[in-house]
């Protein structure tokens, strides 16, 4: 929930929202990506499928079409459907039907979690916005500028932390009061870099 806040404060501060946004899938959230494409900001969030779905091991079971269609796994394209008996387990989903599945060699991968792994057809459940917003990320990250600015913002974010926890020892706050930690923290931030102009 610190995502939004943090890019209104950085908006307050220099007078305009930054060109691109990098984070981790902890923040691939539907009101994140939306805030990101409402100010323009180019998003190189990753969701909380993207380790699995870029390795291989868990891929997507669909991707979402700009002519409202889905093509599945074995490239057959579905289409919107009514789904009789069926209910919505998300707010703001559509349900989308693809047939022909009975002699797709990815039925046991794609049918896992079905209660209908005998049928012919298969139903998903589809938050519009949300995909679109995540196919959209994922291009980026997979870009030669998205994997740039993965790079970097491990070798730049992620490293000072690392320095701070285990070259320095530090894991823990010694004071208590919000005022008192940021304090501390701060002090420590200050001598990390310190440390990194005279080595």
């Amino acid at each position: 929930k610190d995502f939004i806040p943090f890019l209104e404060e950085y908006a307050r501060y220099y007078g305009v929202y930054p060109q691109n946004a990098v984070a981790d899938a902890g923040y691939g959230s539907q009101a994140n990506y939306q805030f990101l494409a409402d100010k323009g900001i180019t998003s190189y969030v990753k969701h909380s499928s993207w380790e699995g779905n870029v390795s291989g091991r868990n891929p997507f079971r669909y991707r979402l079409n700009n002519d409202e269609t889905i093509t599945c796994l074995n490239g057959i394209t579905g289409k919107k459907a009514e789904a009789k008996g069926w209910h919505h387990k998300k707010k703001g989903t559509v349900f989308y039907e693809i047939e022909g599945c009975t002699n797709c060699p990815f039925v046991a991968y794609c049918k896992k979690h079905s209660r209908s792994k005998e049928e012919d057809s298969k139903l998903f459940e589809v938050n519009e916005e949300l995909r679109f917003h995540i196919q959209q990320s994922e291009e980026n990250l997979l870009s030669v500028k998205g994997i740039e600015m993965r790079v970097n913002r491990s070798a730049q974010v992620e490293g000072a932390f690392g320095v701070i926890k285990q070259d320095f020892g530090y894991e823990r706050f010694r004071r208590t009061g919000l005022s008192n930690v940021v304090l501390e923290f701060m002090l420590v931030c200050l001598g990390y870099n310190i440390n990194k102009f005279y080595y």
